[in-house]
């Protein structure tokens, strides 16, 4: 009768400790503080993609050997079990303590992400659940320090027999900005694919583009030439011409052999 009172003590006075949980690191930013859980790491804040990210929780518990303890973390809708370890707060205490799950985050991608950690304690006697839960989320950013890729579709060593030239090109995430640069020249805005106009000879281009976070990215540089074709009436006169030597040089055969055979001795 006695250990129930007391675990039911314990119950009842656990909710008013929640407040005192004990890191096992330091904080370096500042934590998120929800429902009886502390989030010491990742913080509200931006982290790069080579940020090694921890989760580091933490929050108020009971002691004893028949106290059993879990943790979770959902990251972006995925759950992972978190590590856990518990200790006394005070070395005169051996009823309350601290709990703490920690885990090390996968790579995540560019972008926002969150975290929602979860910590229960159960106790063996009592049936029905944990004898306390809290849970926290906390919200973060892997920075994008990475330029949009930019493929182009056409134009990329090929001769043209026209001046009208069309740049398709494939940039793989949003843009907020997209010119090209001819032959080294000035930078011309354009919003998507276009068909450029040019003079003959051979000629360069780079395209560029800005992503929504600001990182500038371009093209290869891609080399194409342009020589028309002659026109029709030019053709037609050459093709003339052409004829005509021909059938001037068979005619003057034909006179040659015509005359050689008119000299030719009687036999």
């Amino acid at each position: 009768m006695k250990k129930s009172a007391t675990i039911l003590t314990l119950i009842i006075l656990l909710p008013l400790l929640s407040a005192i949980a004990t890191p096992t690191t330091e904080a370096q930013d500042t934590p998120t503080i929800a429902n009886g859980v502390t989030i010491w790491s990742p913080c509200n804040r931006t982290y790069s993609q080579n940020d090694v990210i921890a989760i580091n929780a933490s929050m108020a518990c009971m002691l004893g050997g028949n106290v059993f303890y879990n943790g979770t973390a959902i990251i972006d809708g995925i759950s992972y079990p978190l590590q856990m370890k518990s200790g006394q707060k005070h070395p005169w205490d051996p009823f309350f303590g601290w709990l703490s799950g920690t885990t090390t985050l996968p790579k995540l991608p560019e972008g926002q992400h969150n975290i929602t950690v979860t910590l229960k304690t159960f106790v063996e006697v009592i049936l029905g659940g944990p004898a306390m839960a809290g849970e926290a989320t906390v919200y973060f950013t892997i920075a994008d320090k990475t330029p949009p890729n930019i493929a182009l579709n056409s134009i990329c060593d090929v001769t043209y027999n026209q001046t009208n030239i069309p740049l398709n090109f494939v940039v793989n995430e949003p843009t907020t900005w997209i010119a090209y640069s001819l032959d080294n020249g000035t930078k011309t805005d354009i919003v998507s694919n276009t068909t450029l106009t040019v003079t003959t000879g051979v000629h360069s281009i780079v395209v560029y583009a800005n992503d929504t976070a600001g990182n500038i990215g371009q093209s290869e540089v891609a080399h194409f030439a342009v020589q028309p074709w002659p026109q029709t009436g030019n053709i037609v006169v050459l093709t003339a011409i052409i004829l005509a030597g021909m059938a001037a040089v068979v005619t003057l055969l034909v006179t040659l052999r015509t005359r050689k055979s008119g000299n030719r001795p009687a036999e």
